[in-house]
């Protein structure tokens, strides 16, 4: 965590737009079958592993990661470190009124840090909430329309919004705005959360199979460095 809110911040003192992505299982199998998202995800100037499975198949390959990277928890700590230096956050995405909850919560935990704007998800334009970002002059923005459409839009409209980094952060705005709760601190550490998010949205059941054919994948080509998606 540490090293990648380092990381964060180096890449806000940067000139230029920058993106980070946070794979997990469902959005690298996802790039598997299609190469203009993988091509999104090899680009980023940031990637952070939130998803147990992806832990689990780093290991399997021979590559072990320090620790997973929540991107709930990355937000708030990338946005007091970027508080401290006066930065303007934006939040875009999630139901009406979910964006502008955890804006209020974030400036309140957060000494120093800036709330530039809010936008729902529910944007008829992608250029218009693009255009709204670059006015709003926002440093940094927390891009939340879920997998894999935040991925595209950042990929697609990020250099519009003059923001020096754009993070797809799924349902982080839930979070932070106190609308979904975490599970508790044992659970996460033992790597159930997902178990738990399970448990409380039961429609996330059909997409369990992307675990364990994610992690047969490692077994059979990740640690031969074969993946799958570099064969074409």
């Amino acid at each position: 965590m540490d090293a990648a809110v380092r990381q964060g911040m180096k890449l806000l003192e940067t000139p230029g737009v920058h993106r980070g992505y946070t794979p997990n299982p469902k959005l690298l199998t996802m790039a598997w079958e299609d190469k203009a998202l993988r091509d999104i995800l090899n680009g980023a100037d940031l990637s952070l592993p939130d998803g147990v499975g992806v832990l689990i198949a780093a290991r399997l390959t021979g590559k072990p990661m320090t620790e997973r990277v929540a991107g709930a928890d990355y937000a708030v700590q990338l946005a007091r470190a970027a508080g401290e230096r006066g930065k303007r956050l934006y939040l875009l995405g999630g139901k009406p009124g979910v964006a502008r909850r955890a804006g209020e919560r974030l400036v309140k935990d957060c000494p120093g840090l800036v709330l530039a704007g809010t936008a729902d998800g529910y944007f008829r334009s992608a250029e218009q909430a693009a255009e709204r970002i670059r006015a709003s002059k926002a440093d940094l923005v927390y891009v939340c329309l879920g997998c894999p459409k935040q991925e595209r839009w950042i990929a697609r409209y990020g250099a519009q919004t003059d923001a020096r980094l754009l993070l797809g952060l799924g349902g982080t705005l839930d979070v932070l705005s106190g609308d979904v709760k975490r599970a508790p601190k044992p659970v996460q550490k033992l790597g159930l959360e997902w178990l738990w998010r399970t448990v409380g949205q039961p429609e996330r059941i059909r997409e369990l199979w992307r675990l364990p054919v994610f992690l047969a994948e490692a077994v059979l080509h990740g640690g031969k460095g074969e993946w799958r998606w570099q064969e074409n």
